[in-house]
């Protein structure tokens, strides 16, 4: 018994490593959540945001005068634009490789991403921080989740270990999910520097990023491997 649990934790140990991570994603984005339906505003989100501001004036930005352009070119990259780009371009490389399987895992997260987001905004319907530069020209009231932080963590994640999975290095592996990673924390955090979002919401956006692209990637990896084993049994075992 132990010899077989054994082998099976060896054996699927990025599956269930999949199912820890998704499972801690949407426990913390339950707790978020039932904070945020409270009337009250969250303690934290308010010291954070007037943090990144100047004391006495919190629609200025503190910082050095160049902060402000550096911030908006950064929260760009979790754009609809950027994104909707970066995805299609990575989708004509997909293509003309012939990977299918990997497009259609893409565009999943993409397209049902965007629902997903677009729902809980509407189910929440919070409104923005009261302290906001505007400097991303927001057209919506809505702040949560974040949209950039939850699309940026999805797109690039999947990007990543999409990319990941043809390398044979683990260091190389490591690096590409790291940076992903990397990239979406940096995003989030320009939201909450630009005022654009309460940093609840960029958490609440992470999290459920996160569980999202996991969910999408272990159903993907599952019918995968299950093909896989499939294939290989002899075609005369497959008659009636």
């Amino acid at each position: 018994m132990q010899t077989r649990l054994k082998d099976f934790i060896t054996g699927e140990w990025v599956l269930l490593g999949g199912m820890f991570l998704m499972g801690a994603a949407a426990w913390t984005f339950l707790e978020i959540q039932d904070d945020v339906r409270g009337a009250a505003p969250l303690a934290y989100d308010e010291r954070i945001l007037l943090f990144f501001r100047v004391p006495g004036s919190p629609e200025s930005l503190r910082g050095p005068s160049g902060l402000e352009y550096a911030v908006r070119d950064l929260t760009s990259l979790g754009g609809r634009p950027v994104l909707t780009l970066v995805t299609l371009g990575f989708s004509g490389f997909l293509l003309l490789r012939r990977q299918f399987g990997p497009l259609l895992l893409l565009w999943v997260v993409a397209i049902g991403g965007y629902l997903i987001m677009s729902e809980m905004k509407n189910f929440f319907a919070r409104p923005r921080p009261e302290w906001t530069l505007r400097l991303s020209g927001e057209s919506s009231p809505l702040s949560f989740p974040s949209g950039h932080a939850m699309m940026s963590t999805m797109i690039y994640m999947t990007l990543a270990v999409i990319a990941a999975e043809s390398q044979e290095s683990r260091l190389i592996r490591f690096y590409l999910v790291g940076f992903a990673t990397f990239l979406a924390a940096l995003i989030g955090v320009s939201r909450v520097i630009l005022g654009a979002h309460f940093p609840s919401d960029v958490l609440a956006g992470w999290t459920i990023g996160l569980c999202w692209a996991l969910l999408c990637w272990l159903v993907a990896h599952s019918l995968r491997r299950h093909r896989a084993k499939f294939v290989k049994i002899p075609r005369r075992s497959l008659k009636i």
